[in-house]
């Protein structure tokens, strides 16, 4: 049994289709090597834009005659954000730079001063290290279920 928590999510057994998951984001594989490594796989590519996943490959090896479980534990509630820091000069924080959300999770910002941001609430403070010095912003985040929320600009002084 293969669960990943969405629906229509294509599921392969060695590299081999094996089904899509139905309405509660579950497929059951048939025909497991017993004894042996099976390679268990999904396709991302039909995930929710706003899905937050950790693998999408797991390897099992069921005893004779025995089921296994399989949870990629896809999240669709994750309250994520892509993140658009500047300076208070307009230009974007350089790519390197790690920050953190105050009582959540740290992030590292990317190009174009773009970060995705996990964990967030109503109203958010994020701290950046830049190399001489931090820099902090507050910005407001409200969930848009299956879109990618983009903040921006938030303004990092």
């Amino acid at each position: 049994m293969v669960d990943t928590g969405a629906p229509g999510v294509e599921v392969f057994h060695q590299n081999r289709s094996v089904g899509v998951t139905d309405a509660n984001g579950r497929v059951l594989i048939p025909g497991l090597h017993s004894y042996q490594k099976n390679t268990i796989a999904m396709d991302s590519r039909n995930l929710p834009i706003d899905a937050d996943v950790s693998t999408t490959q797991a390897i099992v090896v069921p005893a004779d005659r025995a089921g296994v479980r399989v949870d990629f534990a896809v999240k669709t509630k994750t309250d994520a954000a892509v993140l658009v820091l500047t300076g208070a000069d307009g230009q974007p924080l350089p790519a390197g730079a790690r920050g953190q959300i105050t009582g959540g999770e740290s992030f590292v910002v990317g190009y174009d001063g773009r970060a995705y941001v996990k964990g967030l609430a109503a109203e958010n403070a994020v701290t950046v290290t830049l190399d001489e010095r931090e820099c902090r912003a507050s910005f407001a985040y409200e969930p848009h279920p299956n879109e990618q929320a983009v903040i921006s600009p938030v303004i990092c002084r």
